[in-house]
């Protein structure tokens, strides 16, 4: 039952080319700001699995944005999407 448990926690927190996607088309509508921009550009980071470059262009830009708004911990999930 555990190890299900524990299948089941990390087929839930996988990345996910589709969600990327789909979330692209939110960042170029260009409506969102604040942490609501930041949040997606950590999820556009962490989803982007089929262009390595195009995952450091948004964790470098979540990190670029976190310092401008002094969000530590954006800025914390920021690097650790660029070290991923």
């Amino acid at each position: 039952m555990i190890i299900a448990i524990c299948f089941l926690s990390v087929i839930c927190h996988a990345q996910n080319q589709k969600i990327a996607d789909s979330l692209q088309k939110i960042y170029k509508e260009n409506t969102l700001s604040g942490e609501a921009k930041l949040e997606l550009l950590r999820n556009l980071s962490f989803n982007e699995v089929s262009d390595l470059k195009t995952s450091l262009k948004y964790a470098n830009e979540l990190i670029s944005l976190s310092k401008k708004e002094n969000n530590y911990l954006y800025l914390h999930r920021g690097y650790l999407q660029k070290g991923n």
